[in-house]
C-alpha cells in the first residue's frame, strides 16, 4: 500500500504544493476508524519534513449531505462501478458548492501531474465556456471520451444542473427502482455502466440549456422496443427525469413513465457541431468509456 497508494497520493501532494487540498475519499461503512487513522499518520509522518507538500486529507463519502440523505443507494449490494461513478460527480459538486473553483477528480491509478499540467491554458479556457472536462480516448477520434479523471469549474451552471439532474438525480432513481424490485445488482452489467452512458443524455441536456438545441421532443418506445417521436416537446415541470431512462431500469413514480416510455429527442441548430471538452491525459484506460 506504501508503495503503491500512499506514494501516488503524495506524489500528487508534491506536484501541486500551492492552492492546493489533496482529498483521498473513503466508504467509512467499509473501513474501520483505526484502519483511516493510521493511514494519516502515515501520510503525515511522509509530509512532515517537507514544506512543499499540499495538504493531504482523509474525508468519508458518508459525511457528504446527499449520501446522508440517500445512504442506501450506496450499500455495498449495488455494483462498485455505479457507486463510484456516481460519487466522484456527488463530491466535485459538493466541492463546487462548498465555494471551490475548480474541483480536480482522478483514479488512484494515474500518474501525477503538476499544477501547470492540468491547469494549462486551453484547459482553462474550456472550463470557462463548458464548466467541465474528461479525458479524451485517443481512440475514438473526436467524439470518445473517459470518466477516470475530470475537472469541474464554477463556470458555468448549466453544467452544473445537467450533473444534478441528468445523471446524479436520475441513478438514484434507476437504484431505487431496482431496489425495490429486488434485482440481481451485482451480476448486471448494463447497471454497472448505467451512470457513466448517462453522460451523453447530460451533454444533451446541457446543450439544451444552453439554447443549441431547436426543442427536445418526447419519444415513447413501441412494441419492437424503438424509440418514436410523440410531438411532444420535452419540459422539467411536466415531465422530470422520466425523459432520461433506460427501458425497464426505470419508472419514475411520480408521472408513472416506465418501459422506453419518454426518450429525449434532440433537434440541433442548423450547423451546430456536437463538442465533448476533453484533454489527454496519461493514464491507464478506464474500464469503461463512452463512444458516440
Amino acid at each position: 500500500m506504501s508503495n503503491t497508494y500512499l506514494k501516488t497520493i503524495l506524489d500528487w501532494a508534491q506536484k501541486n504544493p500551492y492552492n492546493t487540498i489533496i482529498q483521498v475519499w473513503y466508504d467509512g461503512i467499509l473501513i474501520t476508524q483505526d484502519a483511516v487513522d493510521n493511514t494519516q499518520k502515515l501520510i503525515n509522518q511522509a509530509i512532515s519534513d517537507s514544506s512543499l507538500t499540499a495538504p493531504i486529507i482523509f474525508r468519508d463519502v458518508r459525511s457528504l449531505p446527499f449520501v446522508e440523505q440517500n445512504p442506501h443507494i450506496f450499500e455495498s449490494k449495488l455494483d462498485v462501478y455505479f457507486r463510484a461513478d456516481l460519487l466522484r460527480l456527488i463530491v466535485s459538486l459538493h466541492d463546487i458548492v462548498e465555494g471551490t473553483s475548480y474541483s480536480m477528480y482522478a483514479d488512484l491509478d494515474m500518474p501525477p501531474i503538476t499544477y501547470e499540467e492540468i491547469y494549462d491554458q486551453e484547459t482553462l479556457e474550456t472550463l470557462e465556456k463548458f464548466g467541465i472536462i474528461l479525458t479524451k480516448d485517443p481512440s475514438a477520434g473526436s467524439s470518445g471520451f473517459e470518466n477516470n479523471f475530470h475537472i469541474i469549474s464554477h463556470h458555468n451552471n448549466n453544467i452544473l444542473e445537467a450533473i444534478q439532474f441528468v445523471v446524479i438525480e436520475v441513478n438514484v432513481e434507476r437504484a431505487k427502482n431496482l431496489l425495490r424490485k429486488s434485482v440481481s445488482l451485482d451480476q448486471n452489467p448494463l447497471f454497472r455502466q448505467m451512470v457513466f452512458s448517462s453522460y451523453r443524455d447530460m451533454f444533451k441536456y446541457f446543450y439544451y440549456l444552453e439554447g443549441y438545441y431547436e426543442k427536445i421532443e418526447v419519444t415513447e418506445e413501441n412494441e419492437d422496443a424503438e424509440q418514436e417521436p410523440t410531438g411532444e416537446l420535452y419540459s422539467k415541470e411536466i415531465h422530470g427525469l422520466a425523459p432520461f431512462t433506460y427501458r425497464y431500469y426505470d419508472v419514475d413514480p411520480r408521472l408513472k413513465y416506465h418501459k422506453g416510455k419518454g426518450r429525449p429527442l434532440p433537434y440541433p441548430k442548423k450547423g451546430m457541431i456536437f463538442f465533448y471538452p476533453v484533454k489527454i491525459i496519461n493514464m491507464p484506460r478506464a474500464k469503461s468509456q463512452y463512444t458516440n
